[in-house]
């Protein structure tokens, strides 16, 4: 398994679609709950040495104008995700050696409800106009 520091930076996309973003009591744009969820476990992609505006553009790229779209880029730290006792896991892919999962457990892939709301409270989220 992976050892990360506390600081690490985990980046997940946000699609344009209403079901991932709400207006919060201040009348901001933030996220939901649902950003996270994914029932194979929620793909991230890792800070590593990278700066975080390097990463969340290269993601911006990535998806701009695909069939999955993007709206936003929501981030958490591995200290969140062991607060959230959540587990990431280094899943890097042919095109992508930063790709991870965040999941519930060892044994189960999508996180709990619970784990669900913790990492949204805590993620950083860019907006893209």
């Amino acid at each position: 398994m992976a050892k990360f520091k506390d600081v690490e930076r985990f980046f997940r996309r946000i699609p344009d679609q209403p079901t991932f973003v709400k207006i919060n009591e201040n009348g901001e744009k933030t996220i939901s709950s649902a950003a996270f969820k994914d029932q194979r476990g929620c793909s991230v992609d890792r800070q590593a040495d990278r700066n975080c505006e390097e990463v969340r553009n290269q993601l911006y790229v990535r998806f701009y104008q695909t069939k999955a779209s993007i709206c936003a880029v929501a981030d958490v730290s591995f200290k969140d995700c062991c607060d959230a006792n959540a587990l990431v896991k280094e899943e890097p892919l042919e095109d992508n050696p930063f790709h991870c999962e965040i999941h519930r457990s060892d044994t189960q892939a999508e996180l709990s409800k619970g784990q669900l709301k913790k990492l949204a409270q805590n993620a950083n989220v860019k907006f893209f106009t």
